[in-house]
């Protein structure tokens, strides 16, 4: 497996620890959600809106809710990723 080193590095990272904390969310792990959450949009906060086709933006405001203690998948509303055409 190749390593994803350079300006896109936390992107990617930031990217795989959203998906883990819908992970934490659907397993009822609303307070290790709410950590990785935070973690994660650290990770994300330096991009710009859309990168890599992928509204940073909205994964950004997903990840401040969990952050606040609210859980989407509970809610049976859970964030869904998509691309954007440029």
């Amino acid at each position: 497996m190749a390593e994803t080193t350079g300006e896109q590095r936390d992107f990617y990272k930031g990217l795989i620890q959203t998906a883990a904390v819908f992970l934490k969310l659907q397993q009822g792990k609303s307070d290790p959600a709410s950590r990785l959450a935070l973690r994660a949009a650290s990770h994300l906060e330096k991009y710009p809106s859309l990168c890599e086709r992928i509204s940073v933006k909205s994964v950004l405001d997903w990840l401040q809710d969990v952050g606040r203690g609210r859980n989407l998948v509970a809610e049976g509303n859970p964030p869904r990723l998509e691309l954007v055409d440029k």
